[in-house]
C-alpha cells in the first residue's frame, strides 16, 4: 500500500497553524521552520516559507505564502 503524505498550503500563518495542530494532538511537534532568505515574489525576507511538523507521530509539511 502506498504511503500518503499530506501537504497543506496557507496564504499566511503556516507556522501558527502547525503550532496549533501540535498543541491539540498528542505526540505532535513543530520540527523545522524555514524562512525566506531574501525578498522574493513569495514574500519578504524572514517570512515563513515552509514548516515541517509531526502530527500524531506522522510527518507533515505546510507551506506559507504572503499575498502581495
Amino acid at each position: 500500500m502506498a504511503k500518503i503524505t499530506p501537504h497543506l498550503w496557507y496564504t499566511s500563518e503556516a507556522e501558527e497553524a502547525a503550532s496549533f495542530y501540535a498543541s491539540v494532538f498528542p505526540n505532535s511537534r513543530v520540527d523545522r521552520v524555514t524562512a525566506m532568505q531574501n525578498d522574493s515574489p513569495s514574500g519578504p525576507q524572514g517570512s515563513v516559507k515552509i514548516v515541517e511538523f509531526t502530527l500524531v507521530s506522522s510527518n507533515r509539511q505546510t507551506q506559507g505564502r504572503l499575498r502581495g
